[in-house]
Order: structure tokens, then sequence, then C-alpha cells
């Protein structure tokens, strides 16, 4: 369980050059989804609110709860090109790459960006990268996307 004093002290404060936005990132771990996750939080004069991290913490002893929606999400959007590899696909690990929590967006508690590595034909490989936002312990959009930076509106 993370703690505002982990937090500020095991995790990078990243200032950034332009606007005021401002974070500190570190990496976590989620068993069976990957080597390591990047981690940000996004803060205001360098304070992180007691609201994000219990937000983090329910998602980190809870994220097993969204796995069958983000897997189904997955195989329904595939395109159509990708449907002779849907095993391929449903049979990869599913990496969580970036867990943000904002401070105090409108629009979602959570961000989660995930992703999948297939092989596609003999040794050629592929992904698929997903970005699901979250709001209230309840997924409010998922999105596959070559730009998960951006809001999936």
């Amino acid at each position: 369980m993370l703690t505002k004093k982990i937090i500020e002290s095991e995790f990078s404060f990243v200032d950034s050059i332009f606007g005021n936005a401002e974070s500190y990132c570190g990496t976590d771990i989620f068993d069976q989804h990957g080597d390591s996750c990047d981690i940000y939080f996004s803060s205001m004069n360098r304070n992180v609110t007691q609201t994000q991290i219990e937000i983090y913490n329910s998602f980190k002893k809870g994220f097993k709860k969204y796995l069958p929606e983000i897997e189904k999400f997955l195989i329904q959007k595939k395109k159509q090109s990708q449907e002779k590899i849907s095993n391929s696909i449903r049979d990869s690990i599913l990496y969580f790459d970036v867990v943000h929590v904002p401070q105090n967006d409108p629009k979602y508690d959570l961000v989660l960006v995930c992703s999948k590595t297939f092989k596609r034909f003999l040794w050629f490989k592929s992904d698929i990268s997903i970005r699901v936002e979250i709001r209230n312990e309840s997924i409010i959009s998922m999105k596959i996307t070559n730009d998960t930076t951006r809001d999936n509106e």
C-alpha cells in the first residue's frame, strides 16, 4: 500500500517545462501483468491528495476485477484483419504499462494504459494498446489507440 510519505520520498518529482503540470513518477508491479508499470500521480504545489492515494491503493488491491471486461473489449474490437489471429491475441499477456492518477479530474479518477503483444505471422509481432478510464471504481470508457495520452472522449 502506498502512502504519501512513500510517494514523496521514493517517487521522482517531474516538473513540467511548459505550463503548470507536475507529477510524481514511480513504478509498481502488478502480478502476471509485466515486470513493471509506470505510476504517475498528478500533483499541485508538490502535493498529492489522500483521495488519489486511496484510489490507487483500491485499484492495486482489486485490479483483477477489471480484467474480464478489458479482455472482452479487446476481442470484440479487434480489426477484421486480426480475425484469424484472435486466439493469439486472447492468449497473449495483458501488460500494464502506465497508471495515471489525476488530481480532481472531472472525467475520471484513474487511467490505465495496457497493451498486448502477439505473434502475427511467423516471427512478426504486433501490439495493441488500450486506454482505460475509470471513475468511481467502474470503467467508463476504453479505446484501442496509438496515442494513449489523449482522452477517450
